[in-house]
């Protein structure tokens, strides 16, 4: 299964308490690193991580490098678990029609930006799950033509 997750909580209590709140050893996490491959972080323990980068010299510690999103999905199905998609916007909008379910953070604020979770069909999902935490929801979606 494909997941695409979109976590984006505000400052505040809860922040990291769920941020990537997945179980352990049953994660193959993908996302894009930042331009010029100067992603930051570091992976989690217990976890797969395939970062999708344009650099081909890009390297880190602890995760694995594809430079496609089709490069991505064959790396990280070669991993026990479901396959979680972490952003950005491009790599959002290219792995949404793969994606059986999405985890969205719902926040009551609209702030300027220049990216954007890309839109899609209400029609096309169901609401399976929201969770209210203070400052936001987690609503997961589930494909509507998957529970048919």
């Amino acid at each position: 299964r494909v997941f695409v997750r979109l976590e984006q909580q505000p400052d505040g209590p809860g922040r990291g308490q769920h941020r990537l709140a997945f179980p352990a050893g049953q994660l193959g996490a993908l996302h894009r690193g930042l331009e010029g491959g100067q992603g930051g972080g570091r992976p989690l323990p217990g976890r797969t991580t395939v970062v999708l980068t344009r650099d081909p010299s890009w390297s880190a510690d602890g995760v694995l490098v594809a430079h496609s999103l089709d490069e991505a999905l064959v790396t990280a199905r070669s991993y026990d678990g479901d396959v979680f998609v972490v952003g950005g916007a491009q790599v959002y909008a290219e792995a949404l029609p793969l994606a059986d379910e999405q985890v969205i953070s719902e926040i009551p604020l609209e702030p300027e930006g220049d990216a954007f979770y890309p839109s899609f069909d209400p029609g096309a999902w169901l609401e399976a799950e929201r969770r209210h935490f203070e400052g936001y929801d987690r609503v997961r979606l589930v494909r509507a033509a998957a529970r048919l």
